[in-house]
């Protein structure tokens, strides 16, 4: 219905037109002066696979043209999707191993063992004051290691020149007081040098909000789900490991060099890393 609006504005008037389409489930009734819309609630069993993927596909893209979120791209973040692209796979047991996506100008990492000793002998210290602690540190290292997701360094290589040594603390959940998660510190310095500051950190790949608004009102139901540790579904190639070593000590109380297997909470590239790999696996 057209209205019209008295206005003083020198600048302008701006006119708009709504329109409200009401779809075929729903049902309208006049009462008094007020519409009443009630919908007609679709159960999920009325709802095929094929309607599922067909609502879930443009989540996942493998051309980032088609991306109806339009992501833009930086040189840089060329740079990064061509690493991706040129040497991702996967390898036989349906993991998806990835390089680090190191900046192509950048030197090579020197060992910073002698930094990631001193933050260790600190985080000791605090673990040998607060049992607690020490226990939930200890089950997650613990978990790490019973998952494959961190392995030791084998002896013949710890003295290497180019490797990268993480230090790491402990972080509590908010709501969840006794759920401890480690998070590697990739922005620790030593001479100048941090692991982000090699690392591209890639593009934004998460669909954007309005996006994900606008698909919930594609059909009667939505569903949603939650990766689990999703940086640590996805492995790092075995070349790139040496800059995730990490100090741990074992049941003798001697100090161990280990080193992550997956990409890890504290990277910059992790995110990109991780959501790239999730879109891999879902166009295969």
């Amino acid at each position: 219905m057209p209205v019209t609006v008295q206005c003083d504005d020198t600048f302008g008037v701006s006119h708009n037109a709504y329109t409200l389409q009401v779809p075929h489930n729903l049902q309208v009734k006049c009462a008094s002066s007020k519409v009443i819309i009630c919908q007609q609630i679709m159960s999920v069993k009325d709802t095929s696979t094929t309607d599922m993927l067909r609502l879930l596909e443009p989540d996942f893209h493998t051309d980032m043209n088609q991306n109806s979120d339009q992501i833009k791209l930086s040189q840089q973040d060329v740079a990064f999707m061509k690493v991706l692209d040129d040497h991702v796979y996967q390898d036989n047991n349906g993991f998806v191993p990835m390089p680090l996506p190191f900046q192509p100008d950048k030197e090579p990492l020197k060992s910073n063992r002698y930094l990631a000793l001193g933050r260790f002998k600190h985080l000791e210290r605090k673990l040998a004051s607060q049992p607690k602690f020490r226990e939930h540190y200890d089950e997650f290292m613990s978990g790490i290691l019973d998952r494959n997701e961190a392995e030791r360094v084998p002896e013949g290589e710890i003295h290497f020149e180019n490797a990268w040594y993480l230090p790491h603390h402990g972080v509590y959940h908010p709501k969840r007081p006794n759920k401890l998660r480690v998070v590697f510190d990739g922005s620790a310095q030593y001479h100048g040098q941090t692991l982000n500051g090699n690392l591209m950190s890639g593009p934004d790949l998460n669909n954007s909000l309005t996006g994900v608004l606008s698909r919930f009102r594609l059909g009667p139901v939505a569903i949603s789900c939650d990766v689990e540790k999703m940086f640590y579904r996805f492995m790092v190639t075995d070349k790139d490991r040496i800059y995730l070593r990490f100090l741990w000590d074992d049941e003798a109380g001697q100090i161990v060099d280990y080193r992550m297997k997956v990409h890890i909470f504290g990277a910059s590239s992790s995110p990109a890393c991780a959501k790239y790999g999730l879109n891999y696996l879902a166009c295969k």
